[in-house]
C-alpha cells in the first residue's frame, strides 16, 4: 500500500514516481496486479462523497512509456525538473477497470463500475471525436461519441452550457442559431437526471480549440445526409447520441 502524488492521461493511466527499492515498487516487480483508490481527503462523513476506483496492472515505466510518464507528471506539477530526482523511477498504471462513486450525479450508495477497452490498432482507448455544424450543411464527427455535450446541474443555466459546447467544437453556435430538440430521461427506473438536446445552425469557426488536459479533440467535417447511415451502419452505437439524433431526425434536421 502506498499514497503518492499522481498525474493522469485521457486514456484514465495513473503515473508517479516511487523509489525502486521500496516495499510496493518490489511487489509491482512480482506481481502487476493493481488496485487504486482516488478521493478528496477533504470530506466529510454525512456528506455528498465521491471517489473513483481503478483495477488494472502497474509497471516502472521504461523508454518511451517513461518519456510519456515524466511529461504528465511534470504537467501537473510544475516544480519538477527533470532528473532532480535520480533515485526514484516512474511508474505507470494502466486500468482494465473503473468504478465511480459520486453522491451528487448518480446517487447516495450507487456505483457505476465500467471496463476500459483499447482500440486494438493502437493499443489506445478509441478517441472520441467532437463535432461542429457550419453553413455548409455538414456535421463534425464519426465516432462512438460524435456530439458534443455539456453536465448541467440543478439549477445552473441551460443556455449557458450550450455556448460553451464551442470550446470542444472550435466553433460559435452564438454566430447563428441554438434550436431546442426536446428533453428525455436516460435512466428512468434509476436516476432523475435530464437530456437536454440542442442542434446549432450557421456556426462559424472561431478557434483551433481548448481541450482540458489530458483531452485529445479533433475535428471531422461529414454531410448531414450521411449521419443517418452512420447509425445504421453501427459506426454510431451511444444510445444517448442516436436518440438525439432520432429527435433531430423528426424535426427535419437530419
Amino acid at each position: 500500500m502506498n499514497t503518492a502524488y499522481f498525474a493522469w492521461s485521457s486514456r484514465f493511466e495513473l503515473v508517479w514516481l516511487s523509489a525502486p527499492e521500496a516495499h510496493h515498487s518490489r511487489n509491482l516487480r512480482w506481481h502487476p496486479s493493481t488496485a487504486i483508490a482516488v478521493f478528496d481527503t477533504d470530506q466529510t462523513w454525512g456528506g455528498r462523497d465521491r471517489g473513483i476506483q481503478l483495477f488494472g496492472t502497474g509497471s516502472e515505466a521504461r523508454g518511451a512509456a517513461k518519456r510519456d510518464a515524466e511529461r504528465l507528471y511534470a504537467r501537473r506539477f510544475k516544480q519538477y525538473e527533470s532528473g532532480s530526482l535520480e533515485a526514484y523511477r516512474f511508474y505507470r498504471f494502466r486500468p482494465r477497470e473503473i468504478k465511480l462513486f459520486h453522491e451528487q450525479l448518480i446517487g447516495g450508495g450507487m456505483f457505476v463500475t465500467a471496463t476500459v477497452g483499447r482500440a486494438p490498432s493502437t493499443g489506445n482507448a478509441p478517441r472520441s471525436t467532437k463535432p461542429r455544424t457550419d453553413g455548409a450543411g455538414t456535421i463534425a464527427g464519426v465516432s462512438r461519441d460524435p456530439l458534443p455535450w455539456k453536465l448541467v446541474r440543478r439549477g445552473e443555466r441551460k443556455d449557458f452550457q450550450i455556448l460553451s459546447v464551442g470550446e470542444d467544437t472550435f466553433a460559435d453556435p452564438r454566430a447563428g442559431r441554438v434550436v431546442r430538440l426536446g428533453t428525455y430521461r436516460p435512466n428512468p427506473a434509476h436516476f432523475t437526471n435530464r437530456v437536454h438536446a440542442f442542434v446549432a445552425l450557421d456556426c462559424e469557426a472561431v478557434h483551433d480549440g481548448t481541450p482540458d488536459h489530458g483531452e485529445d479533440v479533433s475535428v471531422e467535417l461529414v454531410p448531414k445526409a450521411r449521419m443517418r447511415a452512420l447509425a445504421t451502419e453501427g459506426r454510431i452505437t451511444h444510445a444517448l447520441i442516436l436518440a438525439t439524433l432520432h429527435l433531430a431526425t423528426l424535426e427535419g434536421y437530419l
